[in-house]
């Protein structure tokens, strides 16, 4: 009959597990109450059999393990219902491993002491204190070890961080890999694992940003106290407000921090959408604030020290551009095809050569037009947000490509967004280049406006005379040149 019941027993443990497969539970400790199962019906048989035979201690003994085996098997089985299973339905946070285990034990060694006082009659009382003897013992020979035991309960109990948590401890940043009993072990961003004593975390404090929670960053640039505040606060708002990893909200903040010995301290406190993103965008956009400030003849000051009173030149690429390359970047466009030698030279040498860093986004789609850009070299990603939202990919320019004719010849607004992809140089012509030269040649608005026309229509069988005329109009309005009815 036993035996019968533990075969029952077991085939409803296997069902349960089964169940908690489909219902993707955590797996049930069967392997013991299984064990139990099997095992009772097999002592129960030879208990019976000492028990005939003579009343000796193995039956005691049996009875004893029969009982042992019953409560660790009902003690698994009722933590697992009781702390795992609700978790995995959602209905509480999981608890952790370490603390289920720590229940478990102190349930068993209760129930252990409880069956040896009644089968053996053994004093408890001397037990108790003979363990708090060697409790004493253990604990002055092991005092960072049971520091760190400690440390990695408190840390389970109070859960400040889980796995896949970023962490920051000072000298130590990166993901949180598994939070153990003595260690806490985190992958940082070089790829290594790093082995923490839980003790060191519980006692300086932890940074800790949750996976995929935006986070917050403050950046510190010092700028010449040449450079106006404003104009400097406005420099790096243009800069940090281009940058695609930067959250709009909250939105960034740049402010005066203090007066360094050689520069204004400012600070910049941006948000970006993870923590592992944070030494990217810091690096792009410290470089990208490096280009905009050379482009406007501004530096990072240095110590003033006595032996050195000049900063280091610059060895921007479009400081050491050739005019020529301008000049014959410009005799390639079509537009600039009537100018005569003297007037490319002079249009080449208004014209602006600029260098400008990887990711920094050059015109936006819908601000007022700046003018006409040539490249000289790199490359630049061209895109366009619908009026849904989407945000598409048009193509790339590169070397001697030509874009915004008709922000210069009209004043127009950008329809794309162009950013570059790499370090590029770029020339600029803008309205105040070209006038000069449309004021002692103001033919040459008819001939840019057929051409401008042309691309409007060239998908058209036929040009549409009055669309040319038009857009002549706009530009001579455009450039102050004035209008002939006839």
């Amino acid at each position: 009959m036993n035996l019968t019941i533990g075969l029952l027993t077991t085939g409803i443990l296997l069902l349960l597990r089964r169940l908690s497969q489909r219902l993707k539970l955590s797996k049930p400790p069967i392997r013991t109450a299984i064990t139990a199962a099997l095992a009772i019906p097999l002592l129960a048989h030879a208990s019976e059999f000492q028990y005939e035979v003579s009343q000796s201690l193995t039956a005691k003994n049996i009875a004893t393990a029969m009982t042992f085996l019953w409560t660790i098997s009902c003690i698994k089985l009722a933590s697992w219902a009781v702390l795992e299973v609700p978790a995995d339905l959602g209905w509480w946070r999981p608890t952790a491993k370490i603390l289920r285990d720590l229940i478990d034990l102190a349930i068993i060694t209760a129930i252990t002491l409880v069956i040896l006082h009644r089968d053996y009659n053994i004093n408890l009382v001397g037990i108790a204190a003979t363990s708090a003897v060697l409790t004493a013992i253990v604990g002055l020979a092991a005092q960072e070890t049971l520091k760190n035991l400690f440390a990695g309960l408190s840390l389970q109990l109070e859960s400040p961080f889980h796995e896949g948590d970023w962490i920051d401890l000072g000298n130590t940043r990166g993901i949180v890999s598994s939070l153990q009993l003595m260690t806490t072990r985190i992958r940082t961003m070089e790829g290594a694992m790093v082995v923490v004593p839980n003790s060191r975390i519980a006692a300086e404090g932890v940074l800790r940003f949750t996976a995929g929670e935006r986070v917050g960053q403050i950046i510190e640039v010092g700028l010449d106290y040449g450079f106006p505040p404003r104009q400097a606060i406005e420099l790096i708002e243009s800069v940090v407000s281009q940058h695609k990893l930067v959250l709009n909200t909250p939105p960034p903040e740049i402010m005066v921090h203090s007066y360094a010995e050689s520069a204004v301290s400012y600070e910049i406190r941006i948000y970006q959408a993870s923590a592992p993103e944070m030494e990217e965008l810091r690096s792009d956009l410290l470089e990208q604030i490096w280009y905009a400030l050379q482009r406007i003849g501004q530096s990072i000051p240095y110590p003033v020290r006595v032996d050195r009173t000049t900063p280091a030149p610059v060895l921007l690429p479009s400081n050491a551009m050739d005019d020529v390359v301008i000049e014959d970047a410009i005799k390639s466009i079509d537009l600039f095809q009537n100018l005569n030698h003297i007037e490319i030279k002079e249009l080449a040498k208004s014209a602006r050569c600029e260098t400008f860093a990887p990711g920094e986004l050059l015109i936006q789609q819908g601000e007022t037009g700046k003018g006409l850009f040539i490249v000289i070299q790199g490359e630049l990603l061209v895109s366009q947000t619908t009026q849904s939202g989407v945000k598409k990919s048009l193509g790339t320019l590169h070397e001697k490509d030509v874009f915004g004719e008709m922000s210069l010849c009209t004043g127009a607004s950008h329809s794309a967004d162009i950013r570059c992809t790499m370090e590029s140089v770029i020339v600029m012509i803008e309205k105040e280049d070209l006038l000069p030269i449309m004021r002692t040649k103001p033919q040459l608005i008819e001939h840019m406006g057929s051409l401008m026309a042309q691309r409007q229509h060239k998908n058209k069988h036929e040009i549409n005379d009055n669309s040319r005329i038009d857009l002549i109009k706009v530009m001579k309005q455009f450039f102050g040149i004035p209008y002939d009815l006839s």
